[in-house]
């Protein structure tokens, strides 16, 4: 009877990492919170949260010139779109100037359709920002319940979050609209406080608004 032949030698081979899971959800979001600067700071957490929650997600925002200080260099943001209110009100009170401000408004919508966005969040929620949020060309439009937003924004979102009339907090609403794109709560941490951009343009328009209500830098 022939011997048996002996069992290959056993490889050694490194244990196999399982394969990461791939997230579902938005690659990437164009946030609309288009003023005031209070409203844009208040918003500005619930950002926050987000890229520290989500940082495979790209997020954008866009705002009016007059808040637009607050955001320019953000860390939490890949890109800031700075709508000209006060330019284009200028142009459309002229006729002749009419014409130029339409086709600027045309490129810039271009521009935001070029982004190719996953989700639009309409943090501000009236009609102003609902057009805005139709603009981005998003397939999904997260907003406010329609008891929370005003002049037809409804129409405008076709997903509607709900926050209760005990959430007074304009921070912690923001969290909850955007917890939607996190697919998870955000939490309410650090009492609400998020970095601000702090380049010259936000340093400049610090101190033009001190020195407009009569204070200055003390030394």
């Amino acid at each position: 009877m022939p011997p048996t032949a002996a069992p290959p030698p056993a490889l050694d081979l490194p244990a196999l990492a399982p394969r990461p899971r791939r997230r579902r959800g938005p690659r990437r979001v164009l946030v609309v919170r288009l003023s005031a600067v209070g409203d844009v700071l208040h918003a500005l957490p619930a950002v926050h949260a987000l890229a520290a929650a989500r940082p495979d997600v790209e997020v954008d925002w866009l705002v009016e010139d007059r808040a637009a200080a607050l955001l320019e260099g953000h860390p939490d943001l890949a890109r800031v779109h700075v709508v000209p209110r006060a330019r284009w009100r200028r142009s459309l009170r002229r006729p002749l100037a009419a014409p130029g401000a339409l086709l600027d408004v045309v490129r810039f919508v271009a521009r935001l359709l070029r982004r190719r966005y996953d989700a639009v969040v309409d943090l501000q929620g009236n009609l102003k920002s609902g057009l805005w949020a139709a603009a981005a060309g998003a397939p999904v439009r997260v907003g406010l319940a329609s008891d929370d937003a005003r002049e037809g924004n409804g129409f405008f979102v076709n997903r509607r979050v709900p926050v209760a009339r005990t959430v007074r907090h304009r921070v912690e609403r923001a969290l909850r609209v955007l917890g939607v794109v996190a697919g998870a709560p955000l939490p309410f941490a650090g009492g609400g406080v998020a970095p601000v951009a702090a380049d010259g343009h936000a340093a400049a328009w610090v101190a033009r608004a001190l020195a407009d209500r009569g204070l200055g830098a003390r030394g």
